[in-house]
């Protein structure tokens, strides 16, 4: 019934006047012209915010080193449990160890190790060089600045 009233109390309005119809316009145009406003600044909002959590994530991590100290590194594989426990194994099954087991590796500036394989040839695909790939790999070292680190590490028996 309200519907009603209201469709008859329009009926019963003059019709507008060509003034008020360009008013209506004109408040039509600034509403939408104030809302594009509105969902810009809102999206940038939204970008600087990003930004800024982007950073303080950078920040609170540590940034990275200029080079990766070799000190680092041989300490992280001497003291890595998954290293260990390949040689471990190795001798399990083999019923000893080989002088010296090395292993070529690359770093990249991540941190992650993008390939390892053990050098000796006598060793090549077996099950050590098999088990301290897939150790290498999972290892994580800091990150650092500049290109990919390659070095071979010796593990001396």
């Amino acid at each position: 019934e309200e519907v009603e009233e209201v469709e008859e109390v329009e009926d019963d309005l003059p019709p507008k006047t060509d003034a008020e119809l360009q008013r209506e316009r004109r408040i039509e145009e600034e509403r939408q012209r104030l809302e594009t406003q509105r969902r810009i600044a809102e999206a940038d909002r939204k970008r600087i915010e990003e930004e800024r959590r982007a950073k303080e994530a950078k920040t609170q991590g540590r940034a990275p080193m200029k080079t990766l100290p070799l000190t680092a590194v041989d300490t992280m594989l001497r003291s890595n449990y998954s290293v260990k426990r390949c040689f471990v194994s190795e001798k399990k099954r083999s019923g000893n160890l080989p002088k010296r087991v090395s292993v070529k590796f690359t770093i990249l500036p991540t941190g992650t190790v993008s390939s390892a394989r053990v050098t000796n040839t006598g060793l090549k695909g077996g099950p050590l060089d098999s088990c301290l790939r897939r150790a290498f790999r999972a290892i994580r070292f800091p990150a650092f600045e500049g290109q990919a680190m390659s070095m071979t590490y010796p593990f001396v028996m």
